[in-house]
């Protein structure tokens, strides 16, 4: 029987793996939208089925307390802080932000490499 600390590393890499192929399904299409234009959430959710928020996010569904409030046990809020803070290293906030789709994908890029060093912890690996 696994411990409670070993269920969650195991939740934790999964719930992180689906995000990385999240972002990465977002940064696919963003990138095919003029850089230039402005940000246009509808249209992503419309075509893509997915966008930046906690309904997407399926770290936030599994971590996410009632309301929204916190994110205890979620690994990303562990390593770089609260996604929707400005004093914290999260890039989501500059995803959020962003005013165009150049300005999202520079964002986006960021939470990408962070999901990324979020699993790496959680795999064990050095950086």
């Amino acid at each position: 029987m696994k411990s409670i600390s070993q269920q969650w590393v195991e939740l934790a890499k999964r719930a992180t793996a689906h995000s990385i192929e999240h972002w990465k399904r977002m940064i696919g299409w963003a990138e095919k939208e003029d850089p230039k234009k402005p940000v246009n959430i509808t249209l992503m959710r419309l075509t893509l089925h997915e966008d930046w928020y906690a309904g997407s996010c399926l770290l936030c569904n599994f971590f996410m307390r009632e309301g929204g409030r916190e994110c205890n046990g979620c690994p990303l809020y562990i390593v770089f802080g609260k996604c929707n803070s400005k004093w914290t290293m999260n890039a989501w906030e500059d995803v959020a932000n962003a005013k165009d789709w150049g300005e999202w994908l520079e964002g986006a890029e960021v939470m990408l490499q962070q999901l990324k060093v979020v699993l790496m912890f959680l795999e064990g690996d050095r950086i």
